[in-house]
């Protein structure tokens, strides 16, 4: 993962804000899986590429950089000009639960001990140490490994410093460029594994066995369809209440959507048109027109443009329409700035000014054009402004706050 860019420029120290439990090379990792695990790990990892009629809990332990060093980890962050971060490994699992639903409700199976609560429980505790009191749960998307969006959401844990503990939701993708058919599958498979995940979290906060304020959604590629359907589902299982009843209800904050594998015309349809007030509180879309693996998608696939590709001049009358009324929703064209990714499809990992403006916008309420973003009279979709990284460090001074002195840093 490319360094963001508002800690480039050397003003914002991005885990001085870090809470002392935290600091560490060594980071907890949560993840809910529905992918059947390997005894023998092969070449698929501790989880496959099997699908598992059940959902198992637990925690990673994810170690960044080649030992258990802080002062070393913070020191490469802040290196001018940025250089290569380092390279994050797994380096252990605990398993702790597994939880099955049928027609007659959930039924709990206790094989990975210790149990769901005990994972409620450790979850809550991460919670207790961080500032933020949020959740977030990254959902991958296609062509990934279990290890794989495991290192990537613990990257993202690890630059937005004390919002709260991260939670992997990995399903059962097969890790295969060929295999494009069995992951679309797999989506539609893990949908109601997801919602009710969800589920359980915002009835865990209710309850007061977890002291978050709110969950948030980051979800990459084909992960944004399961995403999508699962504000779907809730939003039918609360259809007829108030906007601040389905808020209090699901917890859901911040969705954040990176080159969403999701058509325009399906997008419109479930996040635009549908009525979805008060099941979040805004949901930012991460698109590039020169992303190759959704022109691939679209004109191979689908014949229908993804989101995730979306330019200004292919809105159509009735997505403009329906755009405008979207208050809450902002779609952002990233190729304005560099991305180190060749195919254009990994924002959240290969461009600093995409994963700057995912970490500000989960930390903050700061407004499109407060982040750094541009948009021309009359059009809809936001841009990185020409002099980002001015505009986008002057924000992180906002969230994160200055970066201390060498001498001071922890």
């Amino acid at each position: 993962m490319v360094l963001p860019t508002m800690f480039e420029a050397g003003q914002v120290a991005p885990l001085s804000d870090t809470p002392e439990p935290w600091r560490s090379s060594e980071r907890a990792l949560f993840y809910a899986t529905d992918r059947k695990f390997n005894d023998t790990a092969g070449t698929q990892g501790v989880y496959g590429a099997l699908r598992n009629d059940a959902l198992s809990l637990g925690r990673l332990k994810i170690r960044i950089g080649e030992h258990d060093a802080w002062q070393g980890l913070h020191a490469a962050t802040q290196a001018k000009p940025a250089g290569k971060q380092p390279h994050p490994t797994l380096a252990g699992i605990e398993r702790m639960g597994r939880m099955q639903w049928g027609p007659a409700g959930k039924t709990e199976h206790t094989t990975d001990a210790p149990s769901e609560e005990a994972f409620i429980q450790q979850l809550d505790a991460a919670l207790q140490e961080s500032k933020g009191k949020a959740i977030t749960v990254y959902v991958h998307g296609f062509k990934n490994s279990f290890e794989e969006a495991a290192l990537t959401a613990a990257e993202l844990s690890l630059y937005s410093g004390g919002l709260g503990p991260f939670i992997l939701y990995s399903w059962p993708s097969l890790d295969s460029l060929y295999e494009y058919s069995h992951d679309r599958d797999s989506v539609r498979y893990t949908t109601a594994h997801a919602r009710r995940f969800v589920e359980l979290l915002a009835s865990e906060i209710e309850a007061g066995h977890l002291s978050a304020k709110q969950i948030n959604l980051i979800a990459h590629s084909s992960g944004a369809e399961v995403v999508g359907s699962v504000l779907r589902e809730l939003g039918l299982m609360s259809h007829g209440q108030t906007p601040e009843q389905r808020k209090a209800r699901w917890k859901i904050g911040d969705v954040l959507l990176v080159a969403p594998d999701i058509s325009t015309d399906v997008a419109r349809e479930r996040i635009l048109k549908e009525d979805l007030r008060g099941m979040y509180d805004k949901i930012v879309v991460y698109a590039s027109p020169r992303d190759t693996a959704l022109q691939w998608a679209s004109r191979v696939l689908y014949r229908a443009t993804r989101i995730g590709s979306i330019r200004e001049n292919k809105l159509t009358e009735s997505d403009r329409y329906w755009l405008s009324k979207a208050k809450h929703v902002t779609l952002i064209n990233v190729d304005s700035q560099p991305n180190d990714d060749p195919v254009n499809h990994s924002h959240h990992r290969f461009s600093g000014a995409a994963l700057s403006d995912i970490l500000l916008s989960l930390r903050s309420d700061l407004p499109p054009e407060a982040r750094g973003l541009v948009r021309d009279e009359g059009e809809l979709i936001w841009r990185f402004a020409d002099d980002y990284e001015q505009r986008v460090t002057e924000a992180a001074i906002k969230v994160y706050g200055e970066a201390k002195p060498p001498a001071d840093l922890p």
